[in-house]
């Protein structure tokens, strides 16, 4: 994949100081050139996803956002591409850590499950498409049970 430029190098660096502007971040940014820096950063760790929080009105809760996945779905279907073949195994193991990190910790958590789904439908090359269906079908069973 490209390299970042030096602007984008220093763009995650601001990112990296600043949380508060990984919402934007990751909405915005697109392209297989950024998965390896931001894996690396460790953003697609499964201890990143935010479990649900007490909201002010008693017995409700608020689900934050898992930055990141957004990064994930929109870039999903750069994997048809056969110079990204390589990066399906790499999606499809954040997609796994992150469901079975969820469940082991009872972490429940809409947001990121239909982020995963959204994944699903994302590539249409038949050969990446029926790996990633597979794989998430599964996965999608496992959060539901």
């Amino acid at each position: 994949m490209n390299k970042l430029t030096v602007k984008e190098i220093d763009l995650l660096e601001r990112v990296k100081a600043s949380p508060e502007l990984r919402v934007l971040f990751f909405r915005k940014v697109k392209g297989l050139k950024w998965f390896d820096v931001l894996q690396e950063g460790g953003y697609f760790n499964a201890e990143n996803i935010p479990a649900p929080i007490p909201a002010r009105e008693a017995g409700y809760v608020q689900i934050p956002r898992w930055d990141a996945v957004e990064y994930l779905v929109n870039t999903v279907h750069e994997l048809i591409n056969e110079s990204a073949k390589d990066y399906v195994p790499r999606f499809l193991e954040i997609i796994v850590g992150v469901t079975c990190y969820a469940k082991v910790n009872n972490i429940s958590n809409v947001r990121c499950r239909s982020a995963v789904q959204e994944m699903r439908v994302g590539p249409s090359h038949s050969a990446c498409r029926s790996r990633v269906q597979t794989t998430v079908s599964g996965v999608c069973q496992k959060l539901s049970s």
